[in-house]
């Protein structure tokens, strides 16, 4: 336990992880070292809970918060109310922002309350852990004022009906949406109509979608296409999804996304958490085997589906990428983090995915592999060994 106590303390970013290993007695030995003292969740709750949170420095208490929230979120909103009223505006919006891991219709009424705070910063931070409680009465209100935004116009062709979507922002801002956490000066250089909207849309049950128009996701986000609002309406939208952790409304969406050429490929890390291992397999192939992609990118797409991968998918990717590798060497000094990090999550079982591994690493290279890159061949390596010992 001190060794890894003494190599978690200079990572530059300590992950609580390492208590989920060590448990308790790793806790109470961490208290000891003022060295291995940093405040991150843990994985049991402390029998001085109160004496930490009204004593403790505000470090201390966010960690405390979020443990208590794991195991008991609503004893977590007691010890919020508990202080509310002389913690300071940063602190208040700070232990708002530990709501958000798990969030539930018992917190909402304290939310709402939170609205009307006198501080900016904290009724903010209470619009967007409101934003991602689905049933919120933000939420409703969002979705009614979406209501006024999205019109749905039908035509009949010679060969099939066509259903567009046309978008309507708000032509002005009403005040009373500042409360529910709307800014009204755009955060960006796009217009303040397109701004209101896309704020409004983003915390839009995805159900209003469907019901006004008839249509599932992708046919909806085929729809928005060339209008003038699709970009912020499509931003509006992976918000949305995200919130809602809705997999097929992720999938449209990235879809869509992806068959825009002409614009900037887009962040896929949002989408493998909301999808089912399944999907998520299946769905990650059918990505990196877009043309769009050039083989350094491909690597990129690849390690941000940061997941234990299964054996067929191990093959299937390392294979992929092999057969893709860039023409120009000077090229793949930039992937080093992205094999690093397909290198934890590529299946260690069996051992010919560390053959392939290899293989895949040495084909972006003309000459012998760098030490820096091998560093991840050994490290697949050493997890197919150690897999294969503790299967014995």
């Amino acid at each position: 336990m001190p060794v890894v106590l003494d190599w978690w303390s200079r990572q530059p970013h300590r992950s609580e992880a390492v208590f989920a290993v060590l448990g308790a007695r790793g806790e109470w030995l961490a208290s000891l070292n003022a060295a291995w003292r940093k405040p991150v969740a843990g994985s049991h709750v402390p029998t001085n809970v109160d004496d930490i949170w009204q004593t403790g420095t505000t470090p201390d208490r966010m960690a405390l918060l979020l443990t208590v929230r794991r195991h008991d979120p609503g004893r977590a909103l007691l010890l919020i109310q508990s202080t509310w009223a002389t913690d300071g505006a940063e602190e208040r919006r700070r232990f708002l922002e530990a709501l958000i891991e798990k969030a539930w219709m018992a917190d909402e009424p304290f939310l709402e309350a939170a609205l009307g705070d006198k501080s900016k910063v904290v009724r903010r931070q209470a619009a967007r852990v409101l934003g991602q409680l689905l049933g919120s009465r933000l939420r409703a209100r969002m979705t009614e004022r979406a209501r006024t935004i999205i019109g749905v116009e039908s035509k009949r062709s010679l060969v099939r009906r066509v259903t567009r979507i046309g978008l309507a922002p708000p032509k002005e801002f009403v005040k009373e949406w500042e409360r529910d956490g709307i800014e009204e000066k755009a955060a960006s250089a796009e217009g303040p109509r397109a701004w209101w909207m896309q704020q409004i849309l983003s915390v839009t049950d995805l159900a209003l979608w469907t019901e006004l128009s008839g249509m599932d996701p992708a046919g909806v986000v085929a729809a928005i296409r060339g209008d003038d609002f699709a970009k912020p309406a499509m931003t509006a939208l992976v918000e949305a999804a995200r919130a809602e952790k809705n997999s097929a409304w992720a999938i449209a969406i990235t879809r869509e996304l992806l068959a825009r050429k002409d614009e900037d490929s887009p962040d896929l890390e949002w989408v493998w958490p909301i999808l089912a291992p399944a999907e998520r397999e299946t769905f990650l192939i059918e990505v990196i085997s877009l043309d769009r992609y050039k083989p350094i990118a491909r690597w990129e797409v690849a390690a941000s589906s940061d997941h234990k991968w299964s054996a067929d998918l191990s093959m299937k990717v390392l294979k992929l990428l092999k057969q893709r590798a860039p023409k120009k060497p000077e090229d793949v000094w930039a992937l080093s983090h992205a094999i690093a990090r397909i290198s934890r999550c590529v299946c260690p079982n069996p051992a010919s995915v560390a053959d392939a591994f290899e293989e895949a690493v040495s084909a972006l290279f003309t000459d012998a592999t760098p030490d820096s890159f091998k560093k991840s061949i050994d490290r697949v390596r050493l997890r197919a060994d150690m897999h294969k010992e503790f299967s014995l």
